[in-house]
């Protein structure tokens, strides 16, 4: 035997085993050669029950990467979402992407939600930030101050009672945090006088 032939061979048995290697061990790998094997088009052209002709193959109906139910190829679009097929062999959300959460249960519109900067849904479907006062409400994960309304400053960094210093005109914070005015002066328009 040629040097070349020995060498073919060893390549060849060494992707065989490789493939075999991945086929064990990744479940995706089984799944995909599953798929495979079950996409044959049987030799009247139609596919068994329980599958559908996409593409000039027999694909599942509960596959979302080809639309569920029999009708339509079109694969599933769930927005910041992986796509199943429910019960009904209808497309659902199957996992949020991190940080999004299906808060108004809309097929249609996937995980809608950035629970991680909303204030209406902040960390979770169920948590409301409340209003605060002179300040938007934020979320960064958890209840935060987004912004002050002008002139206000949040001196005391509690995040429930709002921006609570009027900097315009309080001696203790006049202009901003900790900056009191000497004892006589009183603040006006955020400076000592």
């Amino acid at each position: 035997m040629s040097r070349r032939l020995e060498l073919a061979i060893l390549m060849l048995l060494f992707a065989l085993f490789a493939a075999a290697m991945l086929f064990v061990r990744h479940q995706r790998a089984r799944n995909l050669a599953g798929s495979a094997l079950s996409s044959i088009i049987a030799p009247t052209g139609e596919c068994r029950e329980g599958f559908k002709s996409c593409a000039g193959r027999c694909v599942s109906v509960d596959e979302p990467a080809h639309g569920c139910a029999a009708d339509g190829c079109d694969a599933c679009v769930t927005e910041n979402a992986t796509a199943r097929c429910d019960a009904l062999r209808m497309c659902a959300v199957d996992i949020c992407h991190k940080g999004f959460a299906d808060c108004d249960t809309n097929r249609n519109n996937g995980c809608e939600t950035n629970v991680l900067i909303d204030p209406d849904h902040c960390g979770s479907c169920d948590t409301l930030c409340p209003a605060l006062a002179h300040a938007e409400r934020g979320c960064g994960g958890a209840c935060t101050i987004w912004r002050c309304e002008s002139g206000y400053r949040d001196c005391d960094a509690v995040t429930g009672n709002g921006c609570e210093r009027d900097v315009m005109n309080d001696p203790l914070h006049c202009g901003r945090c900790q900056h009191a005015c000497q004892s006589g002066q009183r603040c006006a328009h955020g400076r000592c006088a």
